[in-house]
């Protein structure tokens, strides 16, 4: 499914994708849903307290990669920028994943990893582009974003 934009004034931020709770957050799984003692014990690590400190004030760090493909109706030329923005207890915040300086170009390709200090409770994660001329019509191909761990991070550097 295409998902279509269209920016209102330069130097706002257009969201491209609200990325679900599942996709950043660390959520338990159930090892074999097969077998139904595995499933008993999965429903009680559920129904129980939660031991996650997300919730301290220390901060803990997270890695994740993104990646967008824009096609647009005209072409721009400018600096685009890929962000990832989230909310804890320090509010919102922005992380720059990548750059790109296009000319005359209909379509962008961004994409890059991040490494996040989170404290508190990690919400509201979203995708965005900014930095697009006011007036850019376009439609996002497809967005990519995906929680790493840190070996599979500093692989891929």
């Amino acid at each position: 499914m295409k998902t279509f934009f269209h920016t209102q004034a330069p130097n706002q931020p257009v969201t491209l994708r609200l990325i679900p709770r599942a996709e950043y957050l660390d959520l338990p799984k159930c090892d074999n849903p097969m077998d139904e003692k595995s499933r008993y014990k999965f429903f009680k690590l559920l129904r129980g307290k939660n031991k996650n400190t997300s919730n301290s004030s220390e901060p803990s760090q997270k890695t994740y990669s993104a990646a967008a493909w824009l096609s647009f109706e005209k072409p721009i030329t400018g600096s685009v920028s890929l962000l990832i923005t989230f909310s804890d207890a320090y509010g919102e915040q922005h992380v720059w994943i990548d750059k790109s300086e296009l000319n005359n170009a209909d379509t962008a390709m961004l994409s890059g990893y991040a490494t996040i200090d989170i404290v508190g409770k990690l919400d509201n994660v979203k995708v965005e582009c900014i930095g697009l001329p006011e007036g850019t019509k376009g439609r996002v191909d497809d967005v990519h974003f995906q929680k790493k761990d840190r070996k599979q991070a500093l692989k891929a550097v």
